[in-house]
């Protein structure tokens, strides 16, 4: 399993095996050939980018403010750690 961090913004494509994404510069890129993704992004719950990403993915897991807000981060650690062992 290949293991990257990538400090990106918008993700305007999934693929089964990664996506495409968009800098704060507008350069765009592509990561592919991935077992898991895993995206931190903004702190707002927000049902669109999951259902997206469930069309192209065995499995999604939705955790911290992503799936309850508000929160804080303890709760968004133990929902991080749960998802881990689910993976």
């Amino acid at each position: 399993m290949r293991k990257t961090t990538c400090c990106c913004g918008p993700v305007p494509q999934f693929y089964a095996d990664g996506g495409d994404y968009a800098l704060a510069d507008g350069t765009t890129d592509s990561l592919r050939g991935y077992d898991n993704i895993v995206l931190a992004m903004g702190s707002r719950s927000n049902t669109a980018l999951k259902e997206t990403a469930e069309k192209v993915a065995g499995q999604v897991l939705v955790i911290g403010e992503a799936a309850k807000a508000p929160g804080n981060a303890v709760l968004a650690t133990g929902d991080a750690l749960e998802a881990a062992l689910k993976i």
